[in-house]
């Protein structure tokens, strides 16, 4: 999609029955925190879904996204800030910088390189951290704890970034290749591909009349027909 984000997102409505039972959302607020995980929903949905409001449900799909909290830069500028300050502590160094390097390269194989070539990984750093990540360092390390505590709010992010992983694309004799798509792909991309596809047959010509058409919910309609005029009068 040209605008890959976390607004797209969809429901489903169990029991399921058609595309009437499910429906693609876009977010456009959020409520308070005192809210907890309530959402709301415009009042059409009660009509196209057929809720008759005994034990229906609704389940929401969203895609999997990161809240990244620092900046990336923190993770080079530790090494020098440790490096400066505590010389006495290498090894405790080294293996934190392994640490910080393999959470981002999971798939690095060997050792992890040393000095210069080490900074430059760094550098080279394409994500944030987030809380999560952060607390994790913090309690295997008592030096990047004292790091947090002196500097880190320098790299804090005054609003959180979400980034939404978008599913790497492979290509067979000029063909999309969802096989090897479905293969490379991550937890976090084969979930944000299956919202995809499901978003893209809601969407199209045919699959928007039929989320439009309710069915076997002829008494509801009705009464959602006669409460709109009594509404509008």
């Amino acid at each position: 999609m040209k605008n890959y984000s976390i607004n797209n997102c969809k429901i489903t409505l169990q029991p399921t029955e058609d595309k009437y039972s499910a429906m693609p959302l876009r977010i456009y607020g959020f409520m308070p925190a005192i809210s907890g995980t309530t959402i709301m929903l415009p009042s059409d949905i009660i009509t196209m879904s057929g809720t008759d409001f005994d034990i229906d449900k609704l389940f929401l799909m969203i895609r999997s996204v990161r809240r990244e909290t620092y900046r990336k830069e923190l993770r080079h500028d530790f090494v020098d800030w440790a490096e400066h300050n505590y010389p006495e502590q290498a090894g405790a160094i080294a293996d934190l910088v392994a640490a910080l390097i393999k959470h981002e390269n999971p798939n690095l194989d060997g050792d992890t390189p040393d000095n210069k070539v080490t900074k430059d990984i760094l550098k080279k750093s394409r994500f944030g951290l987030t809380d999560q990540e952060i607390a994790s360092f913090e309690q295997s390390s008592e030096l990047f704890a004292k790091f947090m505590e002196e500097e880190g709010f320098n790299y804090a992010y005054s609003t959180p970034r979400y980034i939404v992983k978008e599913p790497r694309k492979y290509y067979k004799d000029g063909k999309l290749d969802l096989n090897m798509m479905s293969k490379k792909a991550t937890a976090d991309e084969r979930n944000n591909m299956l919202i995809d596809s499901i978003w893209g047959v809601l969407t199209s010509p045919a699959g928007s009349v039929l989320s439009m058409m309710p069915g076997s919910y002829n008494n509801v309609k009705h009464s959602s027909r006669q409460q709109r005029i009594l509404h509008d009068a």
